[in-house]
């Protein structure tokens, strides 16, 4: 999957961020860009899909693991444009949303899968989590700042895969996570 990912990513970045939509006005330059951003997209994605392969085998939710890794690598693509274009508005758009889907899903997995620590359990699981994330939130968008705006979304996104995976644990009549 690392393999597929870096290769794959590179040839996108090159071919999308390089003469496609150029993120340099040199082509040289975009080139480069493009190729470095798909490269190390690439090889984002591939870990993140080897990781929840990793926590969901012999399960029907292994599949989804490459679409996690796509998830990944478009969402790590779209904050690190967003980083370098003036109008950043749709790749933060498309990096958020990309980022909280894959975070939401390894904390979701991680319940379902037993592999999550207690310590996280109790430290992103409870409604105090969720009240930091809504407070960070509001001081991202109060300030207009990209980095808190993204870790208040990243931080919601592990409340959420928390939550529903509790959900669906105590359904399953399992047991959640508890301190030793």
């Amino acid at each position: 999957m690392l393999v597929v990912g870096t290769l794959g990513g590179l040839a996108l970045g090159l071919w999308l961020l390089g003469t496609v939509w150029p993120v340099a006005p040199d082509p040289e330059t975009a080139l480069v860009y493009g190729g470095a951003s798909g490269f190390f997209s690439g090889l984002l994605g591939g870990a993140a899909a080897a990781g929840s392969y990793t926590m969901t085998v012999g399960r029907r939710t292994a599949l989804l693991s490459p679409i996690v890794g796509i998830l990944f690598a478009v969402g790590f693509t779209g904050l690190v444009l967003a980083s370098m274009e003036s109008d950043s508005a749709p790749w933060l758009l498309i990096g958020a949303s990309g980022m909280v889907v894959c975070v939401t899903w390894f904390y979701l997995i991680g319940m379902i899968s037993g592999v999550l620590p207690a310590l996280q359990f109790r430290q992103f699981g409870g409604w105090a989590a969720f009240a930091a994330a809504i407070v960070i939130l509001t001081v991202g968008m109060v300030t207009g700042s990209i980095e808190t705006l993204v870790f208040g979304l990243l931080s919601l996104g592990a409340w959420a895969g928390i939550a529903v995976g509790s959900v669906l644990v105590r359904r399953a009549g399992g047991s959640l996570p508890s301190a030793p």
